[in-house]
């Protein structure tokens, strides 16, 4: 069971990759607006910041940086709206992330790593880079499609409701896609795999969610949850193989590997006299304690790391 940590109202000063104050800060990210994390050290100077999470510590969800300790967070984004489920391009130059800053609902955007140069893709959520960079798969409006990453030529791959995550296969050409069930929402969630041409959709995984292929592909992390079978829980499994628990979940976004595959970033998420926090966490990919990497009286989820 989680203890609720010792929180702190500390906010880091921003960065802001989407007005005039960016353009300072756009040749090196970290050159202005750095901070340490909320009761973390300044951690290794050298070490990048390699992790992008969305947190709700300005008002309202926005883009952060952070090293993988948790230290020298940073802000990206600041605009009217929400900005989440940021992903890293493969070569860790750009991130793509949904945001409903816009008019006309969710959309997909593409950055550079710093904030700066926001372009819309147009509607969708859930984005999910190609191993080559050139691909972007994303969810809009009860459809799994595919489009460049420049956001032309889309294309449908999957028509699927209330999918809740995407992935695609590294170095490959398959895409997995987490929904829950329609005929058992709220009970049960399912995980569907389907070639990037729409062709050999066929089921993956039974009881498991919000995918997220492990960098050499071999094995898989996923949500698992079944209400029949009381089933709640964050679990890695190897391809062919069966699901080794890691832990227990409170999982509000997908589950997200380390570029080393040694472990895996979970958001859990409790409430506190009625107000719920959510919090980043780093687990073992084999399983053990989790280690905490934010800690703020605001929401952090949402988190990628980069490869």
């Amino acid at each position: 069971m989680l203890q609720r940590p010792s929180r702190t109202s500390a906010t880091p000063r921003r960065v802001v990759g989407d007005g005039l104050r960016a353009l300072a800060c756009a040749t090196v990210i970290g050159a202005c607006g750095e901070t340490t994390g909320p009761g973390e050290s300044d951690g290794d100077a050298d070490e990048p910041r390699s992790i992008v999470f969305a947190s709700d510590r300005d008002g309202d969800l926005d883009l952060y940086l952070m090293r993988p300790d948790g230290s020298q967070v940073l802000q990206i984004t600041d605009t009217p709206g929400s900005d989440f489920t940021p992903r890293w391009s493969p070569n860790g130059n750009r991130i793509a992330f949904a945001s409903d800053r816009g008019v006309g609902g969710t959309a997909i955007y593409v950055m550079n790593a710093n904030g700066t140069g926001v372009t819309s893709l147009g509607p969708g959520t859930y984005p999910a880079w190609s191993s080559s960079g050139a691909s972007i798969a994303f969810y809009d409006a009860g459809r799994v499609w595919v489009m460049t990453a420049t956001g032309t030529n889309r294309r449908e791959v999957a028509s699927t409701p209330n999918v809740n995550g995407i992935d695609w296969e590294p170095g490959g050409e398959r895409i997995l896609f987490g929904y829950a069930d329609p005929l058992f929402v709220g009970f049960e969630v399912e995980t569907d795999v389907v070639n990037a041409d729409g062709t050999g959709r066929e089921r993956f995984f039974r009881f498991g969610s919000r995918p997220a292929w492990s960098p050499d592909g071999t094995r898989v992390v996923v949500w698992r949850f079944s209400g029949m079978f009381q089933l709640d829980d964050i679990a890695v499994f190897p391809i062919g193989g069966d699901a080794v628990p890691i832990e227990t979940s409170t999982e509000n976004s997908p589950p997200r590997w380390s570029a080393d595959g040694t472990r895996v970033l979970v958001t859990k998420g409790w409430l506190t006299d009625g107000v719920a926090n959510e919090e980043i966490f780093a687990v073992p990919a084999s399983g053990g304690s989790p280690v905490q990497l934010t800690n703020h009286v605001a929401n952090d989820r949402d988190p990628d790391w980069r490869r």
